[in-house]
């Protein structure tokens, strides 16, 4: 029996030595160790390679007088960091056409005395910032209009606090999905052909939003501004927007316009203003307008040839007030205002009816008759 377990052991020796030399043979096995011919070279990125985009910082992009950096040549650059400001100078000024900064998500703070977060000089067209936080600059939070830099783009920032204008931009601009509050000026000003969306203006010293002619403004929200919530010059469209608490006008345009789906409420004055002709007016509400220490309409018309159509007005010192001449207004209603329609003559309405609730029967069902009293299609309703 001994015999037998040693012979045992003896062949489990022979086995464990036996895949020891297989493992010993498939690790010699396992790849050349001759290097092939010809010079060695690295296969790692250089760092050019990982991060080709420019640093804003003294070696870079030092700065001059008046600026803390500035950026001289056409290219992509970003923070590394945040940056304080000193009265006197700009932030970061952009001299060269072709610039893409990216705060980053870095914090550009200004100080008493000091002159814009980002400003453009002279030729500076096609810049475009984005993703951070400029704050406290004496001047603008960002310049770009002064010297016309044009089709510049502005995405991801929250601008507040600065002692003028929030964003300022010229011709074809694009601004998207910024923040702009509390500024000393306006929030957001630009010349004409400006694209200006998901933005939200919110207390600062003058207008929300102003757009110049042929600008779209679209799902932008402007709240408790010291002046317009949204201003638009000729030839706009502003659609799904809220202005809303403004002191002055919620909504106000030139000629040529178009305000649809927007909600215009608690503003002081009128919550939507068509001061130019040939606009379209469709689908709005506005309410309670006019009536928190001023006076005002839900919707106000003092030019001529618009059209104001299938909006709702409540609670306002007056539902539909026009003043101008040639005007068409349809299918509109307006409940609850101290005076539902005030319209000048030489306009043109369809028929106003009241449908004060009272006397119709309740309705449980499939159908029910009519309690509109008209059936004219082109009806304006009062209740």
């Amino acid at each position: 029996m001994a015999r037998r377990i040693v012979a045992l052991r003896d062949r489990s020796v022979s086995v464990l030595c036996l895949a020891g030399l297989l493992v010993a043979g498939s690790v010699v096995l396992a790849g050349d160790l001759n290097p092939p011919a010809g010079p060695l070279a690295p296969t790692m990125k250089t760092l050019d390679e990982v991060e080709p985009r420019t640093p804003i910082d003294l070696t870079n992009t030092p700065g001059d007088a008046d600026s803390l950096y500035k950026i001289t040549a056409p290219g992509s650059y970003y923070l590394t960091g945040n940056i304080a400001g000193v009265a006197g100078k700009h932030g970061v000024e952009i001299a060269a056409a072709g610039v893409t900064l990216d705060l980053n998500g870095f914090d550009l703070a200004g100080v008493a005395g000091s002159l814009a977060g980002v400003f453009a000089s002279s030729g500076s067209d096609d810049v475009a910032v984005r993703n951070g936080s400029i704050r406290n600059w004496g001047d603008s939070g960002v310049n770009l209009f002064t010297f016309s830099a044009e089709r510049s783009e502005f995405d991801g920032l929250r601008v507040t606090g600065n002692g003028s204008v929030g964003i300022a931009a010229d011709n074809a601009a694009r601004i998207r999905d910024c923040v702009v509050s509390n500024n000393g000026g306006s929030g957001i000003t630009t010349s004409q052909g400006a694209v200006i969306t998901g933005v939200a203006a919110f207390q600062n010293g003058n207008t929300g939003i102003s757009a110049g002619s042929g600008s779209l403004v679209a799902h932008c929200a402007a709240y408790d501004n010291e002046g317009y919530g949204i201003s638009v010059s000729s030839g706009c469209t502003v659609v799904e927007c809220i202005a809303r608490g403004n002191t002055a006008y919620g909504i106000g345009t030139s000629s040529n316009c178009q305000v649809i789906d927007c909600q215009a409420s608690a503003n002081t004055a009128d919550g939507i203003r068509c001061a130019g002709t040939g606009s379209m007016i469709r689908g709005n509400a506005c309410t309670l307008n006019g009536l928190n220490a001023g006076d005002g309409a839900g919707i106000a018309v003092v030019s001529n040839d618009n059209t104001i159509e299938g909006n709702v007005c409540t609670d306002n010192d007056r539902g539909i007030h026009v003043t101008g001449l040639n005007n068409l207004i349809l299918k509109n209603s307006c409940a609850d205002n101290t005076t539902h329609y005030q319209i000048v003559a030489g306009n043109r309405y369809g028929a106003i009816v009241n449908i004060t609730p009272g006397g119709a029967a309740a309705v449980t069902g499939s159908a029910a008759a009519s309690t509109l009293l008209t059936t004219d299609p082109w009806a304006n309703f009062s209740y």
